[in-house]
């Protein structure tokens, strides 16, 4: 077969597929679902919505069927919202970006930590405050510090903290960014990857067409912490770092200022370049650390927990 006619036969055949199942490329079996009116009934949700109310559920079908199945999630669309009840929490999704989100935190569990004396929880990277809650409902997690660069994206996870207030209480969640100093800057914005972006910018394998400019607010970490610090004295203190290369930056201030003798554990998101130098601080102040590569080859995880 010629490369030319093998073209025209891949797209012919991939215009069968989407003619006989418009959802092929959600990843939504044929019979996992039904159509009709502008209504869609997804089968093993139990749900039916407006296809255009409920664009999230189809574009993240996977993971909303995994948050069901494996974490008794439960969903709901009322008025063109999504909502999603898991674990005694309430969330409205507005992304399937958000759906993935979930995923991590309460079926795979990236952030599981078996916290077994009172606990202060720092969040850096809130995104939506869904980790944030997560840890909320603890009842060894005494109070937890959230900190979200964008406002946007700020204003959903305070709404989402909203929706929370039995457990959200104990939460200061703060519309700024940190890193190794004190500044202000305008950042390019994309509500449809809110959980990807950070100080280095937009992802660079895509382009956007929502993209707008916010002007963001960045705190040196090492004051900010040693404040939290100084009022938790008797307190574990445990933190998760997912802000999208700006981890490297963090790590190097916390080491040169000699806090992160002063914290528990961290788990680390890393990003686009391997972490062999955060992996060395946290072995000078005494971490164990567990490093591991995710699928995509630019990012990984870092669990870390200092010896006593």
């Amino acid at each position: 077969m010629t490369p030319g006619f093998k073209k025209i036969f891949d797209k012919l055949y991939e215009r069968m597929l989407v003619y006989n199942n418009p959802f092929y490329f959600f990843g939504i079996p044929k019979a996992d679902f039904s159509v009709r009116s502008g209504w869609v009934r997804l089968r093993k949700l139990n749900l039916e919505f407006q296809q255009q109310s409920g664009q999230c559920l189809l574009q993240g079908y996977p993971y909303a069927l995994k948050l069901h199945e494996s974490a008794q999630g439960r969903f709901l669309v009322d008025h063109e919202e999504v909502m999603l009840e898991i674990q005694g929490l309430h969330f409205r999704i507005h992304s399937a970006e958000e759906l993935f989100i979930l995923y991590e935190v309460f079926v795979i569990e990236v952030y599981r930590y078996c916290c077994n004396r009172d606990t202060v929880f720092i969040d850096v990277g809130m995104n939506s405050a869904i980790t944030t809650l997560y840890y909320a409902k603890q009842p060894l997690v005494k109070k937890i510090y959230a900190f979200e660069l964008f406002k946007p994206t700020f204003l959903i996870g305070t709404q989402n903290l909203k929706r929370n207030e039995a457990c959200s209480q104990k939460v200061e969640a703060y519309n700024f960014g940190l890193s190794n100093r004190d500044f202000e800057t305008s950042l390019d914005y994309s509500f449809s990857v809110k959980g990807r972006m950070g100080l280095k910018g937009l992802p660079a394998d895509h382009k956007f067409s929502d993209a707008v400019k916010e002007e963001v607010q960045i705190k040196d970490i090492a004051p900010v912490f040693e404040d939290i610090i100084s009022r938790h004295r008797h307190e574990d203190i445990v933190v998760k770092f997912d802000c999208e290369g700006e981890e490297y930056n963090l790590v190097e201030r916390l080491s040169m200022s000699g806090l992160l003798e002063k914290l528990e554990v961290l788990m680390i998101e890393w990003h686009y370049i391997r972490p062999t130098q955060m992996e060395n601080h946290l072995k000078q102040f005494d971490f164990h650390v567990f490093s591991q590569i995710l699928p995509s080859l630019d990012s990984g995880m870092i669990y870390a927990s200092r010896r006593h």
